[in-house]
């Protein structure tokens, strides 16, 4: 067997483990706090355009695009149902309800988030096989495996998952845009050739990536200015006249990357250039209010501290990765001037992939909130140059046997990180590593469950326990809660200027700050009957108001 087909069938066995694990424990996953309106958001764009009912707040604005993928593949399996059953689907309408049709859907919509994430595993090791040869493409699969919040996130997070995903497919794409660039000889015309094809397909990609989260319209840009500056450093006389011979090409990406995001965005088919500025003016002005657990206090959004994202990089991502990454970057800036171009341009992708959005963040102090959930895009990356990183040094050690002993330490350190991640499941997002001190630690300093997918679980031991069908007071999103709880039992939404319901009720909670304070610090003196428990430390609890 030829070394090309041997380095794919690696790929094959790795990408084939990820996947079965995936399906196999996709089940085990709650519902998160926002996924209610992914689902309903299609219905709401389609009403707008067809009913003139308007969509309000900032629904108007979210893109939509895997929102829209999912629905059409649920309706698609209802249409296959109702053909083989002959009779009227149990799970048609928007209806909430216990057994009912959003129940199917979220289950469409995990499904879909996790083979999609499944693409950022892919392009992962197809860059890891850029730098370092496709015989070690599989390695850069399996390192982003894990990590923790990456994989924790791919089964409900509808929204950055997907960003990621796409992000990192483009950022693979738009390498082999830029070598594309950089092998033209004279100037480009507009004939069907390998360069106009991969400009349109990168648009395509970008336009996804927008249609998914505008801000993701950024990367339209990535390619050309990693073009420039690998121009800079190789014939800077000629920059402009080069620029000239391959404008064609940005054109053409810029138009089939607008044409795609329109078709995203329903609500702007009106008016897209009106649309789109004012969306894009909105977001740069996002002024969400909310308090957050930050370091042991209690914060603002408007007075987060510079280092908000950094310090959740620090003690969320497994330290070995940590390390890995910054020598990665040292090792490949130091084997630029030895880069092919298709090199060069894969880690000036990936650098503006790390480093663009997030440092732009940091200095506009912009909004953010739940952790590094919104940075989730920058993962891929940074395992593939983690990835490369432990191959390089593999490659350097001068021995067998200290190359046999670097590998039992570096499967030491995966072990450690599996080991954690198997005692989480299945909220392996609310990893925190072991330098930090771990969940435990974390606990009533940082934010864990933010999501409540622990909802799921608490209530089920509600199900089962009440005898009594009490009523159940949540403090969190009553709707996640509805979604697991018998349809006898009566869900009330806490609210800290409602009146509590007469006694005896349970009282549901999710570790969050809402309002004043930690929802969980609500209804202390009634009883601690159950705790969704992780690494010695409570998610959502539940307690007996008597």
């Amino acid at each position: 067997m030829s070394k090309n087909r041997v380095s794919w069938l690696k790929l094959a066995i790795v990408m084939l483990t990820i996947a079965i694990i995936g399906l196999v424990t996709i089940g085990d996953y709650g519902i998160s706090w926002d996924e209610p309106a992914g689902v309903w958001l299609p219905k709401w764009d389609i009403d707008e355009v067809t009913k003139g009912i308007k969509v309000t707040g900032l629904f108007q604005y979210d893109g939509n695009a895997f929102n829209f993928a999912s629905e059409a593949i649920y309706q698609v399996q209802e249409a296959i149902y109702r053909i083989f059953s002959h009779q009227s689907s149990a799970y048609d309408s928007f209806k909430l309800s216990y057994e009912g049709a959003f129940l199917k859907r979220f289950q469409t919509k995990h499904l879909l988030t996790f083979l999609l994430s499944l693409v950022a595993y892919i392009s992962a090791a197809k860059m890891v096989g850029i730098f370092c040869g496709l015989q070690y493409a599989w390695f850069g699969a399996m390192i982003l495996a894990f990590f923790p919040g990456f994989w924790g996130h791919s089964f409900f997070n509808f929204k950055d998952i997907p960003f990621a995903a796409v992000f990192s497919l483009s950022t693979l794409v738009g390498s082999y845009l830029v070598n594309s660039y950089l092998s033209v000889d004279g100037k480009v015309s507009l004939r069907i050739n390998r360069l106009t094809i991969i400009s349109t397909i990168y648009g395509v990609i970008v336009g996804l990536l927008a249609g998914i989260r505008l801000g993701g319209i950024v990367a339209i840009l990535f390619p050309f200015i990693a073009y420039t500056l690998i121009k800079v450093t190789t014939s800077p006389k000629t920059l402009f006249k080069d620029i000239l011979d391959i404008i064609v090409c940005p054109i053409l990406t810029f138009t089939t990357c607008f044409l795609t995001a329109t078709i995203c965005y329903p609500l702007s088919w009106s008016n897209p250039f009106i649309w789109f500025l004012h969306t894009l003016s909105t977001f740069s002005n996002y002024d969400w209010v909310g308090q957050m657990l930050f370091d042991g206090k209690v914060i603002s959004s408007h007075s987060l501290p510079w280092n908000y994202i950094p310090v959740w990089f620090f003690i969320t991502v497994p330290l070995i990765i940590q390390i890995s990454f910054a020598v990665g970057l040292i090792f490949a800036f130091a084997k630029y001037k030895g880069f092919s171009y298709l090199q060069q341009a894969c880690l000036i992708l990936l650098v503006l992939q790390v480093f663009f959005i997030p440092v732009n963040v940091i200095i506009k102090k912009a909004v953010v909130y739940d952790a590094i959930r919104h940075f989730l895009f920058i993962m891929p990356a940074i395992a593939v140059l983690s990835a490369s990183a432990m191959i390089w040094i593999y490659e350097l050690l001068p021995s067998k046997y200290i190359k046999i002993s670097g590998i039992t330490l570096l499967i030491i350190a995966l072990v450690q990180i599996r080991v954690d991640m198997g005692a989480l499941h299945p909220y392996e997002y609310i990893y925190f590593n072991r330098v930090s001190g771990g969940l435990t630690k974390a606990y009533k300093r940082f934010e864990t469950d933010y999501w409540g997918l622990s909802i799921r679980e608490a209530m089920e031991w509600i199900n089962q326990d009440d005898g009594r069908k009490l009523p159940v007071l949540v403090g969190g999103p009553r709707e996640i809660a509805s979604f697991f709880a018998k349809h006898d039992i009566k869900l009330l939404q806490y609210d800290e200027k409602t009146k509590p319901p007469n006694k005896p009720f349970y009282y549901l909670a999710v570790p969050k700050i809402v309002g004043k304070g930690n929802l969980q610090d609500n209804y202390l003196e009634c009883k601690l009957v159950h705790q969704v428990v992780r690494q010695e430390t409570p998610l959502t609890i539940v307690r007996l108001c008597e």
